[in-house]
């Protein structure tokens, strides 16, 4: 983040914003990478993007059955001492 103050390095200037123009017709059109990757998280059965290879898949967390007793939750958290 440049300096606030006026005596640092007075002689630089705001720079000016840069734009991309426009393309020109018949040039060739860039893929979406966001709208790819969305697909790749989204589409199931398709492997993880993220996954190292030789790394077994992560098992996706399943959904408690309602009669099923709750797991046991940890309660040695350490406290901060007064």
């Amino acid at each position: 983040m440049p300096s606030k103050r006026p005596d640092i390095f007075p002689e630089f200037e705001k720079p000016q914003r840069v734009f991309l123009p426009k393309p020109l017709p018949g040039d060739p059109e860039m893929p979406d990478e966001e709208l790819e990757e969305s697909v790749k998280r989204t589409t199931p059965g398709d492997p993880d993007p993220e996954q190292k290879p030789g790394e077994p898949p992560e098992e996706p967390e399943q959904p408690q059955e309602p009669g099923a007793p709750e797991p046991e939750r940890k309660t040695d958290i350490p406290t901060v001492p007064e």
